[in-house]
């Protein structure tokens, strides 16, 4: 997934987010410069059970650069602990 996912893509994997194989690959989908796409993100992370039960290596690759948002790296500091 190195490449930028296209817009039709980026809205299926929005649309169907609790059926993503991992968490990092929702994350991946969101448009951080849309407030309503970031505020979705952090109630799916705050609330799913994809997040819940999220991985210790999903959640070690959330802290990779590519991850900036700081709520973002603030919960894989918190899965990881």
């Amino acid at each position: 997934m190195e490449k930028e996912l296209e817009e039709y893509d980026r809205h299926l994997v929005q649309k169907y987010r609790h059926f993503a194989l991992n968490i990092c690959m929702y994350i991946r989908a969101i448009d951080f410069t849309n407030q309503q796409e970031v505020a979705m993100c952090y109630n799916f992370i705050e609330t799913s059970d994809q997040a819940k039960n999220c991985k210790p290596e999903d959640a070690l690759a959330l802290l990779d650069a590519e991850f900036g948002d700081e709520r973002i790296r603030l919960f894989a500091v918190t899965k990881l602990s």
